[in-house]
């Protein structure tokens, strides 16, 4: 069970911390391409001929190919159509881009323990009013706001933290279970 919260942990926290990535990059024109299929050009591609675009097409669309094959097959495409100088600036933006977000994913993973402990100490505290509660998570997720959206997310999928709080820490004072409890526990509850 730990292991499985830790993955899903890992793929939120990478999806999140990757973000919308840097807006200086080229980003991909979604236009309906040769053969009437989809094709997400960068913009790189933008000028190649109507032969070109069909081409890229085509090694888009094969999902035989592995990711290094597509890789090599891009490279060769930008050369021959003239565009290998920005195919490379836009691979170099690329890894720079996958490089922070590993960093980040990283930094997210390693403050989990940290950022649920304060979140447990929050849910914990008696004295506090309710909203006083909501404002302590809204600070909390404030200062480290993928932890707190990943906690939210392995509670809902465990029944912790998150099921009820939701975005703005709104709920019942309890993190456990649904609100009157699940069918099981009213059916037993009901005997």
């Amino acid at each position: 069970m730990a292991r499985s919260l830790v993955f899903i942990a890992i793929a939120l926290i990478a999806v999140v911390s990757a973000g919308p990535g840097d807006k200086d990059q080229p980003k991909p024109d979604h236009k309906k391409g040769p053969g009437g299929f989809h094709h997400f050009f960068p913009k790189f591609f933008g000028n190649v001929s109507e032969e070109g675009k069909k081409e890229i097409g085509a090694l888009f669309k094969n999902q035989d190919l592995t990711l290094a094959e597509v890789d090599t097959k891009i490279a060769a495409l930008a050369e021959k159509y003239g565009v290998a100088a920005a195919y490379k600036e836009h691979k170099a933006k690329e890894a720079t881009n996958e490089a922070e977000a590993k960093k980040k994913t990283a930094s997210v993973i390693s403050n989990l323990s940290a950022v649920s402990a304060k979140l447990t100490a929050i849910h914990d505290n008696k004295s506090l009013t309710r909203k006083a509660q909501r404002e302590a998570i809204a600070a909390l997720r404030k200062e480290h706001e993928a932890e707190v959206a990943a906690l939210d997310f392995i509670g809902k999928r465990s029944h912790g933290f998150g099921k009820h709080h939701g975005r703005h820490g709104k709920g019942n004072g309890k993190f456990f279970g649904k609100r009157g409890g699940n069918k099981m526990e009213r059916k037993t509850a009901a005997q």
